[in-house]
């Protein structure tokens, strides 16, 4: 949210003080979860994963195996730290294909089937050749969580979208 919208919600704030200090406290506690976002919205960015989502690449490929894992991650209470509130997992599944380049591995964590065979698919490029789960876990969870074991998983890219010529 820009300074100036948030500039706006202060005065009708001040404003509204003259029609009772509910109002006041309700626009303050809107700026502060404004606020919260804003920062949360940084963060994800700081841990998201090293890739630019708008250099999107698509190739076609013959899809051969698919590999699936699940990737168990956690919560901490914010005032204990060594107490676990929320356990989970995040499915991914390696995508295994073929091109004329040769062998390429991809990470799909979306759910649903995958087809071998011919196919185009259109990925994110991972620039190390590999991702953490805790990178995935951040982007697909939340970041609030990490995950139990952070092992890097080698991959190309991280498929966003897949079409299947069956």
């Amino acid at each position: 949210m820009n300074e100036k919208l948030k500039s706006g919600l202060k005065t009708a704030g001040i404003v509204t003080l003259l029609g009772g200090l509910i109002t006041t406290v309700a626009v303050t506690e809107i700026i502060k979860e404004i606020d919260k976002q804003e920062h949360e919205d940084k963060r994800i960015g700081d841990i998201n994963l090293k890739f630019i989502p708008e250099d999107e690449k698509t190739i076609t490929a013959i899809i051969t195996e698919v590999q699936s894992e699940n990737i168990l991650y956690k919560k901490h209470y914010m005032n204990n730290p060594n107490e676990v509130k929320i356990r989970g997992s995040l499915p991914v599944k390696y995508v295994i294909s073929k091109t004329d380049n040769g062998t390429q591995i991809f990470i799909y964590a979306k759910r649903g089937a995958i087809p071998k065979g011919l196919s185009t698919i259109t990925y994110n490029e991972l620039k190390d050749k590999k991702v953490l789960p805790t990178e995935l876990v951040g982007t697909y969870v939340g970041t609030e969580f990490q995950a139990l074991d952070n092992e890097p998983m080698p991959a190309t890219g991280i498929i966003t979208s897949l079409e299947y010529k069956l």
